[in-house]
């Protein structure tokens, strides 16, 4: 930015500062000189505070009214000088600034063009010194290579001369080591054999340990051995009687439960031949058992009912009890169906109300006994 544009805004800036700073010593300074004023009372009225407030809402003298009047208009000039001073000089500004960039974007297009031509100068000479370069190169190789070949048979009568002198020298030598190596080889042997019975009696010692120390350690193994099979046993037997427990509970309950069932045919029985003058024989029913003692052990241990480690005895138990119950079930279920069939001949003699609703309590007991003997 050049020098005289710098002054002129520099000037144009303090133009607008002076009257702003001096504005408020100078309200103080007329109002103790011009209107007899003490200081703090020309302090308030030029306060910032009072300016702030309209006349209307503080309580002035007539003459303290008429400074501030005077006061308010001299700093409305003053303002309005300023903004119209920083307004032409932001139009200085705004000039100079355009005129600098467009100078800056003058000498950058200028730069970037010199840029380029060096550019492309150093790449022609570049091109034109490759073709140089190349028979240089070529040439220097060639030459290399030339060098090398000359030199290849000295290098090869070299090489085979000190491969001869070492095969030589290792010829020479070899005697004097083998005999080494001999004598080495049965030093070795000779304390390898002498140091054989000390070996053989470290080793039948150290073998007798082991020994003993198995002896002194099997009463304590069997000792363990025993307390964890009988601690097994142990825990076996409480399991089996529990279980067992549990069966003659379930044994009580069934036998509970087909005594009803059973009372309650008889009383249905009884009934319906009465009303019907029908004799009803209960004969015994055979029951085949077709379930074998693995079959029946498998199925209580995927049920969940033992374990596996359950003795037999207890399983024979089981399924003699399991046994039981389905044959008791089958006969009790034999002999509604039986009663139900006769029901149901006597109906096609006789429809009344009675016999219907004895053929619907014997279905509903029927029901039971399926669900009965499906648990």
């Amino acid at each position: 930015m050049r020098s005289s544009t710098l002054i002129k805004i520099s000037i144009a800036t303090l133009l607008v500062t002076i009257p702003t700073l001096t504005l408020a010593q100078s309200c103080e300074d007329d109002c103790i000189k011009y209107y007899g004023m003490g200081r703090e009372q020309c302090e308030y009225l030029c306060g910032s505070q009072l300016m702030s407030l309209s006349l209307a809402q503080v309580n002035l003298t007539e003459q303290e009214r008429d400074f501030v009047i005077q006061y308010r208009n001299q700093s409305r000039q003053i303002r309005d000088q300023v903004e119209e001073r920083t307004y032409e000089l932001l139009e200085t500004v705004y000039e100079e600034l355009d005129t600098q960039s467009e100078i800056l974007n003058n000498k950058r297009q200028k730069l970037q063009r010199q840029t380029e031509q060096k550019v492309n100068q150093t790449v022609e000479k570049i091109n034109r010194e490759i073709p140089y370069l190349q028979k240089f190169v070529v040439a220097t190789v060639e030459n290399t290579t030339d060098q090398v070949v000359a030199q290849l048979p000295q290098v090869e009568q070299q090489v085979v001369a000190e491969v001869d002198q070492v095969v030589k020298t290792v010829q020479e030598k070899l005697p004097q080591v083998q005999d080494q190596f001999e004598a080495k080889l049965d030093q070795v042997v000779d304390q390898v054999v002498a140091q054989l019975p000390q070996a053989e009696a470290q080793a039948v010692k150290e073998f007798n340990q082991a020994i003993a120390q198995v002896k002194k350690e099997l009463p304590k193994i069997q000792k363990k051995l025993l307390k964890a099979i009988n601690e097994t046993s142990t825990k076996n037997q409480k399991k089996a009687d529990k279980y067992k427990v549990k069966a003659e509970r379930l044994i009580e309950q069934l036998e509970e439960l087909t005594d009803d069932v059973f009372r309650q045919v008889d009383l249905e029985e009884n009934k319906i031949a009465e009303q019907l003058g029908l004799e009803v024989i209960v004969r015994p029913v055979e029951v085949e058992e077709d379930r074998e003692d693995e079959w029946a052990q498998q199925v209580l241990v995927d049920s969940g009912l033992i374990e596996e480690s359950v003795s037999e005895d207890m399983t024979l138990m089981i399924t003699l009890i399991l046994s039981t119950v389905a044959a008791i079930g089958m006969i009790a279920y034999l002999i509604v169906k039986r009663i139900k069939n006769q029901v149901e001949k006597a109906q096609l003699y006789r429809q009344d109300d009675i016999a219907q609703d004895r053929n619907e309590k014997l279905v509903d007991i029927e029901q039971y006994l399926q669900k009965v003997m499906t648990y």
